[in-house]
Parts: structure tokens; sequence; C-alpha cells
């Protein structure tokens, strides 16, 4: 039914993937943007932005190869002036992308750290109810428990890992094996919450842990803040996006991550009505149009109008191909395919 609605003009490309999004969203926010889509949130915005570079297109075109008639001149200041201005809004929706995304389809989210620091406790404070099993005895975790769970306007896909501690050659090879899955799922994780015992002072495994985490989207639970402080969370900051003091066994802990969590991954700056780009396909087009743009702008300043007039027929090529105005076969097969998975 949505591929007759597209072919017979009853739908926008973007409007048709906006279908499947809203089928496939998680919570209510990316419920809202993939609505906005499809009511023509995006689609507006890209068709202004086409309307805008085609009138000037066609004031280039005009004014070099009219040069007899009384064609207004093409100022410098006014062609910068024009392309700055769609240059930043693609640069909008690129910089959001992650943020949608994140939004519409959630992110896989691990939680690391030493033996009994308070991960699994931390696993059934934000799942609502105990889903991990929770003892004094350090190692209880062997392999990866995974438990989804909505926190503020996110979908995190929970990953609790066994503790990350040294394990000699003659010590547990099940608890080892679980260790080697927790590092591995660090790696693949598109969120990380470090647990760290405020309680005690930083041994060398935290270092290790907090040293893995450098450059990733991560964030330090400094837990058991009921307890007296022995950690010098100082040790550890230059390695995490921010460090949080938090008790994993208060409820109060839940609202003050959810809202570390939103910051960290842009959720908290997106506004769910407006216009934003979804999947790889869109982001890809956004990309090129906003890279002629950039080179236009070059050109304006030094090359001629001539290049100007070539790098805005690629952008407006680009952003003719986001809407479905000149998508291939392939790729409109390919929009398409997303909605037989599963039947």
């Amino acid at each position: 039914y949505t591929r007759r609605a597209f072919l017979n003009g009853k739908l926008g490309l973007t409007q048709a993937e906006a279908v499947m999004d809203l089928i496939s969203a998680d919570g209510r926010q990316g419920a809202a943007l993939a609505n906005a889509a499809l009511g023509g949130a995006l689609a507006k915005k890209i068709n202004a932005q086409k309307a805008q570079l085609t009138a000037l297109q066609a004031h280039l075109a005009a004014w070099v190869d009219f040069p007899e008639e009384d064609v207004p001149e093409v100022s410098q200041a006014e062609l910068i002036a024009t392309l700055s201005e769609q240059r930043d809004t693609l640069d909008q929706l690129i910089a959001g992308y992650g943020a949608g995304a994140v939004l519409r389809r959630g992110v896989d989210c691990v939680l690391l750290g030493r033996p009994n620091v308070g991960k699994s406790t931390l696993l059934n404070l934000l799942a609502g109810f105990d889903r991990a099993i929770v003892t004094p005895v350090a190692g209880t975790t062997r392999d990866i428990v995974e438990q989804a769970v909505q926190l503020g306007s996110v979908r995190l896909n929970l990953f609790d890992t066994a503790g990350v501690r040294e394990v000699g050659a003659d010590g547990d090879a099940i608890e080892a094996e679980g260790i080697r899955r927790s590092w591995k799922k660090l790696d693949e994780a598109g969120l990380i919450l470090a647990v760290f015992d405020g309680s005690e002072r930083p041994t060398r495994e935290d270092l290790e842990l907090a040293q893995r985490c450098a450059g990733r989207p991560a964030i330090a639970l400094v837990n058991k803040e009921d307890k007296p402080t022995r950690f010098d969370a100082e040790l550890i900051a230059p390695y995490f996006a921010m460090v949080l003091p938090v008790c994993c066994q208060e409820e109060g802990a839940r609202k003050v991550i959810a809202a570390a969590v939103a910051r960290l991954l842009g959720t908290s700056q997106i506004d769910p009505h407006a216009a934003s780009l979804s999947g790889q396909r869109q982001l890809s087009a956004a990309t090129r149009a906003r890279d002629a743009v950039a080179g236009a702008l070059d050109a304006a300043q030094g090359l001629g109008l001539d290049a100007v007039s070539v790098c805005v027929d690629d952008a407006l090529d680009a952003l003719c191909e986001l809407t479905g105005e000149n998508a291939s076969e392939a790729v409109i097969n390919e929009v398409f395919e997303r909605f037989c998975v599963g039947k």
C-alpha cells in the first residue's frame, strides 16, 4: 500500500520511510519524530532549500548566458549569504541525525565496572524490577544480562556485564570468558555507564576501565554515595564526558542518570516535531548536498560563477535524491524492502 501511495504521488519518499519509522519507533518522542516526517516536515524543509537554490541557479544562468539582457548582477555578498544559509541548515540537520536515531531506535548501553561495585543493582534500578541477581559475593554475574528499559525519552538496550578484574592462569575459566565478553561489549556499545565504588580508593582495574572509555560516549557513575567517600574522581574524570556521584539503591538516581544520558546523546536538544533525517540514505544525501554547497561557497570566493553553478547543480541533485524526485529504482527498492522484513 505504501509503495503504491509513493508511485501514485500520494506520499513522498521521505514520508514513505516515515511510515516504517513510525511502526518501529521506540518511545513517544521517536514516534513523534516519525509522525513529523510523515506529515512532511523534512520534505517541506528540503523543498524550501531546493526552491532557493533553484532560484539562485536560474539567476546565475541568466547572468552568465545572457549578458546582453538587463539581468541584475549577482552580488558576491548576496551569493555568499544565500549559500551560507543553505549550508548552515544542512549542517543542523546532519548534526541532529545521531540524537534522532537514538530517539527512533534506542541505543545499546553497556554497564561496566569491577566486581561488586553495583552494576546489577543499577540494572535493577533502571529496569524497575529485580532483573539481575545481586549478592555480596564478587563475580556473581558471569555472562551478559540484557534488558530493554525506557529511560526518560531514550530506550536503552542495557547489557549488565561480568565484573572486570584480572584473572590468573589458574583462575575461573567461566569468569575469564565473561570478562572477555565485557570488554568486547564496550567496543560495540553506543553508550557506556562505567560504575565505580565510591567507598573504596581507585584500583588498577578502575584506571584501566577509565582509560578504555577515553573518547567514547561514556558516563562515570561513582556509586555508594550513601557511604563515606574514599574514591578520587579526579583520577578518572579526564576519560569521561561526565562523572556523577550516585547511590544505585535510591530511586532518585534514575532521574539523575536519565538527565545525564539525554545531555550526552543530545536528545534533550531535539524538537520531536521538527524536521529531522532518518536513516543512512537520507544522511548520505544530505551530506553530499552540504558538501556541494560548501564547495559553491569556496568557489564564490575565488573560482568564478561557472564553478559555483556546477556545485549548486550537485547540491540540487543530492536534495532531489533525498526527497525521491530523482532516486534510482535500486534506491526505491531498497527503501520498500524494509516493509517486507518479518513477513
